[in-house]
């Protein structure tokens, strides 16, 4: 877990400005439902790094895959495109993940379930869920990864509690009252959700949390989804400016530019526009009349900001391994990168850091900061990916690096379909078209098909067969 992972904490927050009171605890019910829609398919439920855990899930329920309840949660998605934090709504709306029952009606005029549920109709949904949880060893799956469960939970509260609650109040002008809850989603990797529940005066915030390397545009089909994502990424940055100081907001404006929010530093501009007008403003509501103004202007203009950012982008012209290599020397003990202009780490470059990353030591650049030669330990007969991705480095001016998210190499055996799945698994966001680390267009089992790298802004380390 990360700083960026504040995301949808501020998601909340910046919805409504409320929520200081923090609870952090596992929810079975948003787990059990994106355990479904892991089984189902979901590609955006399907990127959980726990391995082991994964396994479990595919070993335990993999003979119920016949169940209805996949059917339904099929039609759903053709139907109404339900995914990504429209599919969380539905755990805040139910009481357990045994019952399925509802807190309160699912169709009230108050509910918050998302619209992709399409109400009362959701009831088909949660009739299949109970009847998979009567037949399938739903509890008893539950019952035991506690243990895993209580440590998520565990870090995700540290986490919790290394946040200024007051900024909040100071940012967006409003008192807390609300209930608010964060969860880690251990079933998923691929991004953070948040829901919320309604009823009477019992207003709950939820945001579910996946371990996850970076969001990026990716699901981001609908203008009010943009703008809460902007304005929350950009409200992350303001965050970190106020309280661990410029370095740490800069990375993470080179981070956000680099997944796709290319007004980003517009935006962030404008928030300090709002932070030293207060008297005018006195509350984030009273601001957004000139957020709304902003996007308005940015819209006709956007093509020239996006070719405007790419142009300032560093690249990396060559490696001394080829991306997607074969055959490698096991007994090579270091890689050079190249690249078309000076740039600086923004990651660890020296550790072991387990799966196919080899263990990094002595990283080092030449005077002109455009050459970088990493000391490698490689072993024989294995496949090894690297990120070099726009969260690895930036240039001098803050611009991250172009999107080439991973490079890939074998040594002695080639590197199957299955092979590429197992990256997935670890949270690679393969599936991913914002990210042009992998590609699944060719069912051939040569290394090469693992991944291309040619698709962003002229990055040319590496290309697939047929591109």
């Amino acid at each position: 877990m990360k700083l960026a992972a504040l995301l949808p904490i501020l998601t909340l927050c910046a919805q409504t400005a409320r929520g200081q009171s923090v609870r952090v605890a596992h929810d079975a019910r948003a787990e059990t439902i994106g355990l479904l829609f892991r089984l189902a398919g979901a590609p955006d439920f399907s990127s959980g790094v726990q391995r082991a855990y994964n396994r479990d899930i595919d070993s335990t329920f993999g003979p119920f895959k016949s169940h209805p309840v996949f059917g339904e949660i099929h039609r759903l998605r053709r139907a109404y495109g339900l995914s990504l934090s429209g599919v969380t709504t539905m755990a805040p709306q139910i009481a357990d993940a045994s019952s399925f029952a509802e807190r309160t009606p699912i169709d009230a005029p108050t509910s918050t379930l998302s619209g992709a549920w399409r109400g009362a109709e959701a009831r088909r949904f949660l009739g299949f869920a109970r009847d998979f949880a009567r037949v399938a060893p739903l509890n008893a799956f539950l019952a035991t990864h506690p243990p895993l469960h209580d440590s998520a939970t565990t870090r995700l509260r540290r986490l919790v509690e290394r946040a200024h609650p007051e900024w909040f109040t100071q940012f967006f002008g409003t008192p807390p009252s609300d209930a608010f809850l964060v969860s880690p989603l251990l079933v998923n990797a691929g991004g953070n959700f948040a829901a919320d529940f309604i009823d009477d005066s019992t207003h709950e915030r939820y945001a579910y949390l996946g371990v996850t390397l970076v969001d990026s545009l990716v699901g981001y089909t609908s203008w009010p989804t943009m703008l809460n994502e902007s304005m929350v990424r950009a409200s992350v940055i303001r965050y970190l400016l106020a309280n661990d100081g410029p370095v740490a907001a800069g990375n993470e404006l080179s981070l956000q530019r680099g997944v796709g929010f290319v007004w980003m530093d517009e935006l962030v501009q404008l928030l300090a526009d709002y932070e030293s007008q207060r008297s005018t403003y006195p509350t984030f509501a009273s601001f957004l009349p000139r957020v709304v103004e902003y996007f308005d202007a940015l819209a006709p203009r956007i093509d020239r900001v996006q070719a405007d950012f790419d142009a300032r982008r560093p690249s990396i012209i060559n490696t001394s391994i080829a991306d997607s290599a074969r055959g490698v020397d096991p007994a090579l003990t270091t890689l050079t990168v190249r690249f078309d202009r000076p740039v600086d780490p923004i990651i660890a470059l020296v550790g072991n850091f387990g799966g196919d990353t080899p263990p990094l030591t002595a990283p080092v650049f030449d005077s002109a900061h455009t050459t970088l030669t990493l000391g490698v330990t490689l072993q024989p007969d294995r496949d090894y990916v690297l990120p070099l991705g726009p969260g690895a480095f930036v240039s001098r001016d803050g611009y991250p690096l172009c999107a080439s998210s991973y490079y890939a190499f074998a040594q002695g055996r080639l590197a199957s379909r299955a092979a590429m799945l197992e990256f997935g698994d670890r949270g690679t966001p393969m599936r991913n078209s914002a990210w042009s680390g992998f590609t699944s267009t060719s069912a051939s089992s040569d290394a090469s098909c693992l991944l291309t790298t040619r698709r962003c802004c002229g990055c040319g380390i590496g290309s697939s067969p047929g591109e």
